[in-house]
């Protein structure tokens, strides 16, 4: 299934699962109703920051989203054999650009950002520690199952 429509259901699902209508959740976001109307048919692209407001707005993550829960996100981390954060910020629809340098941008609202290698190290620790996290759980939950 397409990303978009996969994010349009998820979109739908949590706002019905908040008993919440369209045109409350354009409220809450700032966009009209037809906006609302248009993410849920999957019918055009919702900027990042917009998606981060409907998450926050319906008590979800972007991963649930875009229908992405920790397992997927552990074998995409295997699957790449590549720094958690690029493959998290990747899953999130973020485009990471690593250059011949070693410099690594993403794309935020259409402008490429540097990542500074703190900002860098830090989100990695985070995702690396999430990731332990999860595995432990995972991990935990099969052997008390």
């Amino acid at each position: 299934m397409a990303k978009n429509k996969i994010l349009a259901e998820n979109i739908k699902k949590y706002r019905k699962e908040k008993h919440i209508t369209q045109k409350q959740l354009a409220s809450l976001i700032g966009k009209t109703e037809s906006s609302v109307q248009k993410y849920e048919a999957g019918k055009v692209d919702i900027p990042n920051n917009v998606l981060e407001c409907i998450a926050q707005n319906l008590d979800c993550t972007l991963m649930q989203l875009y229908g992405m829960d920790s397992e997927y996100f552990m074998t995409r981390l295997r699957e790449t054999n590549t720094d958690p954060l690029l493959v998290y910020l990747d899953s999130l629809g973020y485009k990471i650009i690593l250059e011949g340098n070693g410099k690594i941008f993403i794309m935020v609202n259409g402008q490429k950002k540097p990542l500074m290698k703190y900002q860098h190290d830090l989100l990695k620790k985070q995702i690396e520690s999430y990731s332990r996290f999860i595995t432990e759980s995972i991990f935990d939950s099969t052997l008390s199952g």
